[in-house]
């Protein structure tokens, strides 16, 4: 995961591994992915038609990226897990293996 949160658009060293840049942005995907497998990227150093360069949107990518980097991590899994407001309940088949009661601390 490559998190750029800040005022300007730096990709620093990682100008030089590999990564598809648009000047000094890193190119991404729907899912936050890089053209590098298993490299995902949020923030001010991306890119896409339309962005808009705020810190909030930065956050909410990062969402985005760490949901589409565990279907990587685990296939089994699903890209949108669940809402916070189902982390309640015992069971829930979005939220945890069917069958299987979720674990949450207290």
């Amino acid at each position: 995961m490559i998190a750029a949160l800040g005022p300007t658009a730096q990709p620093g060293p990682l100008a030089n591994c590999g990564l598809q840049l648009d000047a000094r942005q890193i190119v991404f995907d729907e899912r936050m992915a890089t053209n590098i497998p298993g490299a995902f990227t949020i923030g001010d150093v991306t890119t896409h038609p339309g962005k808009i360069r705020t810190m909030a949107v930065g956050f909410g990518e990062t969402a985005n990226a760490v949901n589409n980097l565990a279907t990587e991590i685990r296939p089994s899994r699903t890209v949108f897990p669940c809402h916070s407001t189902e982390l309640m309940a015992t069971t829930h088949s979005a939220c945890a293996p069917a069958g299987r009661p979720l674990r949450h601390r207290r």
